[in-house]
């Protein structure tokens, strides 16, 4: 199967020689807020590479997707830009992962996979943030397929693996709050009513007090990002031709 191109290449050595790499190399909690041309740089990367049919090697373009959302979490929403990466959290995502139908990452190095499927590190991204009085909250999301469509059997997925997740004897006894993310770049007009409600976030298909369940594409999640980023730079405009 063709590769995407080097400047997407994502093997794990090679993957700081490409803008993905060198976006999260390069990338702080900072540097991320405080540079919108930054930001408008990596939103056209995660464009090109849900979008544009000349990006050969489509079965891995999702990988590359998720290898960028790893150091680029405020990508989903501002609250997760100081999110970081937690073993015990990253551990316990992976052994629930074939609920989702993913094999669980293999200890040693493995070729990638040429059906698209990927297995639960090239898919699968988890990251945790300390709240307050030693209150956690955890991020986990999915990034599936391109060209895939997502539908309820998908949702569904998503919710067993979640509750598997929450229930874990690792953190069931712990303060800890959940977002839970399925990514793909189409929904089905079921998932699409479903996460477009009056009474949630566009995309917030289930809220709990200590969880939240979120389906979206990347075009919403994209378009949300250049609306944020083009407030801050204009409210940065007044703030600096104020009289």
């Amino acid at each position: 199967m063709p590769k995407p191109p080097q400047e997407f290449s994502a093997p794990a050595e090679q993957e700081r020689e490409g803008p993905a790499g060198r976006v999260r190399h390069h990338s702080t909690p900072t540097e991320a807020s405080t540079d919108p041309a930054r930001r408008l740089h990596i939103l056209a990367a995660l464009e090109r590479l849900a979008f544009d049919p000349q990006v050969k090697g489509g079965a891995e373009r999702h990988i590359t997707l998720r290898h960028i959302l790893e150091g680029e979490c405020w990508v989903l929403g501002e609250e997760y830009g100081l999110h970081v990466s937690d073993r015990a959290l990253t551990e316990t995502a992976y052994r629930h992962s074939p609920l989702l139908g993913l094999p669980v990452r293999a200890p040693a190095p493995a070729p990638p996979r040429t059906d698209g499927h990927g297995d639960a590190a090239g898919r699968m991204l988890s990251r945790a943030a300390l709240l307050r009085h030693g209150e956690r909250h955890h991020l986990i999301a999915e990034v599936k397929r391109v060209d895939l469509t997502l539908d309820m059997a998908d949702f569904a997925r998503a919710c067993t693996y979640a509750r598997a997740v929450r229930e874990d004897p690792r953190f069931r006894d712990t303060p800890v709050t959940w977002d839970f993310w399925l990514i793909g770049k189409e929904l089905d007009d079921t998932i699409t009513q479903l996460t477009h409600q009056r009474d949630r976030a566009p995309g917030c298909a289930v809220s709990h007090p200590t969880y939240r369940m979120w389906v979206r594409t990347w075009d919403e999640i994209i378009r949300d990002c250049r609306e944020r980023i083009h407030f801050y730079r204009e409210r940065l405009d007044e703030e600096y031709t104020a009289p």
